[in-house]
């Protein structure tokens, strides 16, 4: 074979490993892409179903919600730890995060809901991803297999701040229930706290406002769940004043 052919031939096939290369890392990409959607929805429907969980607390023993409910979040914290840390590396985490961040703002959400109905006040970002850490170094303990350091919070501020923004329509929701049974101290401590929680949310918002698109949407969603508390609690305390009249006279 004269040398200028055989040049030739090298080059083509080495053109050619490396076009194979590229379609095995893209399919590689592919695939963890489809594994990370499909734990992005499993994530998201089992922290839907705590937050559900949670509104009959109205109906039957709050410590016993509660109780069921922790123990719910820390199955989902096993699918974080599963399904998301796993495949995970520094690159991906910022390559993926649009895909699985509404799994994380829905699981905030409900850790917030019940942090709240549990304790009255609004669980931290740090405790949250605290909880995530020690599940994950729990889990890699039983499955006999070596633990390595978080390279980053699962949770970031954004999809903390966002799962804020969405537990007032929660907190709006069991306001709304609690004004309807006349639990005149439960309703209007959701009011402070929501108000409170708005008005730092607003706040930190002027400084998230460059890079997410969907916040405009979401407080604009979240100073209507505001009002609605607010008439709720006026309501009732007319209500209140009316009954309070009647035996006056």
């Amino acid at each position: 074979m004269p040398i200028e052919s055989e040049t030739s031939f090298l080059k083509q096939l080495s053109i050619q490993s490396l076009f194979e290369e590229l379609a095995d890392e893209f399919n590689q990409l592919i695939d963890k892409r489809e594994r990370l959607v499909k734990a992005s929805r499993d994530i998201t429907y089992q922290s839907k179903k705590v937050i559900y969980l949670l509104h009959r607390t109205s109906d039957e023993d709050l410590l016993a919600i509660c109780s069921k409910a922790q123990l719910q979040l820390e199955n989902v914290r096993q699918l974080i730890c599963r399904l998301l840390l796993r495949e995970l590396s520094p690159e991906d985490y910022f390559k993926f995060h649009p895909i699985f961040t509404i799994a994380l703002q829905e699981y905030t959400e409900a850790r917030l809901f019940l942090s709240y109905l549990s304790e009255s006040r609004a669980i931290t970002l740090d405790e949250i991803n605290a909880e995530i850490s020690q599940q994950y170094e729990s889990l890699s303990e039983n499955l006999q297999e070596d633990a390595f350091d978080l390279f980053i919070n699962l949770i970031s501020v954004q999809d903390y701040i966002l799962g804020m923004i969405d537990v007032s329509g929660e907190l709006m929701r069991y306001c709304i229930n609690c004004s309807s049974r006349n639990e005149w101290s439960k309703a209007f401590h959701v009011e402070s706290f929501l108000r409170q929680l708005s008005a730092e949310i607003k706040y930190l918002a002027s400084y998230m406002s460059r890079w997410n698109d969907s916040l405009d949407n979401k407080l604009e969603a979240m100073w209507t769940n505001l009002q609605k508390v607010e008439n709720a609690c006026y309501q009732l305390y007319i209500r209140h004043m009316e009954f309070h009249w009647k035996e006056d006279e």
